[in-house]
């Protein structure tokens, strides 16, 4: 904790954080996270997306992101649930000709989170 972290990243760079709920970014017994609050502010005013990681179902899952203000992709029930706002899926192998166009058709299912 106090480290700085550089004003400046190398604009290639792209980052993403994948946290853990319980006892990580919540505190164990109060389930707060006005410890992790700084970090939080810090990910959201550099656009770092926060992926949350847990064991909750998907319903306690949305919760906390609406009250913690994140947007991003998260998983839930162990692995057991992985959501995002849209899901791109690629035809493979290629479908027949008459819908496959020169390759690949990208598929977009907009989930609803």
């Amino acid at each position: 904790m106090g480290e700085s972290v550089p004003a400046t990243v190398s604009r290639s760079a792209f980052f993403i954080v994948f946290s853990d709920l319980d006892g990580t970014l919540l505190d164990h017994n109060t389930y707060g996270w006005q410890e992790a609050q700084p970090a939080l502010n810090l990910c959201k005013n550099r656009h770092v997306p926060i992926v949350l990681v847990s064991s909750k179902t998907r319903a306690e899952m949305e919760f906390l992101r609406r009250s913690l203000s994140i947007s991003a992709p998260f998983v839930s029930e162990n692995g057991g649930g992985i959501f995002s706002k849209v899901i791109t899926l690629r035809s493979f192998p290629p479908g027949p000709p008459s819908i496959r166009g020169s390759g690949n058709i990208p598929l977009a299912y907009p989930i609803p989170i």
